[in-house]
C-alpha cells in the first residue's frame, strides 16, 4: 500500500496505522475503485468520474440534461475534482463522445485541449464505454429521489461496472457550463429550471 507521497507499507502496517488514526477520529475504510481499462490513460492515480446532471422534466420523467467527464490533470493527484485542479470534457448525451477538455479557467496554463496534459492520451473524440448504461443508472437513481428537481450524479465507470460515488442535491453549474463552452440558459437546463419556477397555480 502506498500514499501519494510515495510512502509504502504492508497490510499489517496499514491496519496498525488505521487503528492508531481511529483513536483520534472515526475512519471508514473502503476498497479503492479503479477505472475501466479504456479510461486509465485519463484517470492517472485518481478515479475519473462522469458528472451527470438529471432533472425532472415537464412530464414528471427523469431527464439527463448535461454531463462532463472529470479527470485529474497531474500525476499523483488523488481526485478528479474540477475545483482541485482537475480538467473536464463535455459529453455528448446521445453518443457519450467527449469534446475538448478544459480546467476551471483561473489560469491560462490549460486552455482548451484535445489530449491529456500528462499522458498525451486522446480526449476529444473518445467515446465513453457503457454510456447507455450510465444514462440508465442516472435515471434510475434520480427516480428514487423524485422529490428533488435536479441532482448532479458522480458516476465512475470501473473495471467492476458502474458505481455511483455520490449524488449532489445542489450541483455546481461552473463545472457543467465551462467545459461545454456555452451558457446554461438556452439549454434544457435553463428551460426546465424556468418551468419549475413558474407558479403553476396562476
Amino acid at each position: 500500500y502506498h500514499d501519494p507521497s510515495g510512502s509504502e507499507c504492508d497490510a499489517a502496517g496499514l491496519i496498525a496505522r488505521l487503528a492508531d488514526l481511529s483513536q483520534r477520529e472515526p475512519y471508514l475504510v473502503q476498497a479503492r475503485l479503479v477505472n475501466d481499462p479504456a479510461l486509465r490513460d485519463l484517470a492517472l492515480d485518481a478515479l475519473a468520474t462522469v458528472r451527470m446532471v438529471t432533472a425532472i422534466n415537464e412530464h414528471g420523467e427523469v431527464e439527463p440534461i448535461r454531463a462532463v467527464f472529470r479527470m485529474p490533470s497531474r500525476e499523483r493527484s488523488i481526485v478528479d475534482n474540477f475545483h482541485a485542479g482537475g480538467i473536464a470534457a463535455p459529453i455528448d448525451l446521445a453518443s457519450g463522445q467527449l469534446g475538448r477538455a478544459t480546467d476551471f479557467g483561473l489560469a491560462p496554463s490549460i486552455g482548451w485541449i484535445d489530449r491529456h496534459p500528462e499522458t498525451g492520451a486522446a480526449i476529444a473524440g473518445r467515446r465513453l464505454p457503457q454510456w447507455q448504461e450510465v444514462l440508465s443508472l442516472a435515471r434510475r437513481a434520480h427516480a428514487e429521489f423524485a422529490d428533488r428537481v435536479i441532482v448532479g450524479w458522480d458516476i465512475a465507470i470501473t473495471d467492476d461496472g458502474l458505481m455511483i460515488v455520490e449524488g449532489n442535491a445542489a450541483p455546481d453549474v461552473d463545472n457543467i457550463q465551462r467545459p461545454h463552452d456555452s451558457p446554461l440558459g438556452p439549454t434544457r437546463y435553463g428551460a426546465l429550471m424556468c418551468w419549475h419556477l413558474i407558479d403553476k397555480t396562476a
